[in-house]
């Protein structure tokens, strides 16, 4: 008993402002977001006077424990958001995207499927020339709009599957309902996202149409 009273006075539990009238231990409440970059590797080529050659690749920038902190982390941080932990030498790494994921008490395994712990990508923005922007989350009428407009279109398109045959069908189906819990994932966040954005004073852009169907 010693022991585990020991351990919850090492970490204590805190409420969780995402959660309504849950409490969470400090240690995972402080690491429940966790921030990744993502960009271009150019890379020397193996082969001598080949030249280079790019890949996409991605790090961990670090964790926190609220959104408007991940988001002040990156701004303080912007110009080391180059850095990207132990290159390769000759090679140079270009950040493209930034994603703030919800990861609650698991930290994001670099490489892994995001599925396989239940991660919900919270936020996004993009690397400008000095600072990052983020995507703002679009007006709840315009996201509605897009949804019955993509919910119309997929229908008619799996008739014409089934009409025709297609054995597709399952596999666009799958495809379609990724998208659509990204979508109700942004929905939950989305009055969160709105307060930290604002509270913060990051640089927005619109955030872009729902992308269901690949659109």
């Amino acid at each position: 008993m010693e022991k585990i009273l020991g351990l919850l006075r090492q970490f204590p539990f805190v409420r969780n402002p995402y959660s309504p009238h849950s409490f969470v231990r400090l240690d995972a409440f402080q690491k429940q977001f966790t921030i990744v970059c993502s960009g271009v590797m150019n890379m020397p080529d193996k082969a001598p006077g080949i030249g280079y050659r790019q890949t996409t690749s991605e790090y961990i920038v670090g964790y926190c424990s609220l959104i408007e902190d991940a988001i002040r982390l990156c701004t303080s941080r912007f110009y080391d958001l180059y850095a990207y932990p132990k290159i390769e030498t000759a090679a140079s790494f270009e950040p493209r995207m930034i994603e703030i994921y919800y990861t609650g008490a698991h930290a994001y395994p670099l490489g892994a499927p995001l599925s396989s712990i239940s991660a919900e990508r919270v936020l996004k923005g993009f690397i400008g020339e000095h600072e990052v922007i983020w995507y703002r989350p679009s007006a709840v009428v315009d996201e509605i709009s897009a949804l019955a407009e993509w919910m119309e279109n997929f229908h008619h398109q799996v008739c014409e599957q089934m009409t025709s045959g297609d054995v597709d069908v399952a596999r666009d189906a799958r495809r379609e309902a990724r998208e659509l819990n990204d979508f109700f994932i942004s929905l939950k966040w989305r009055p969160f996202v709105l307060k930290a954005l604002n509270q913060t004073g990051a640089t927005c852009s619109a955030g872009p149409r729902p992308a269901f169907g690949g659109d």
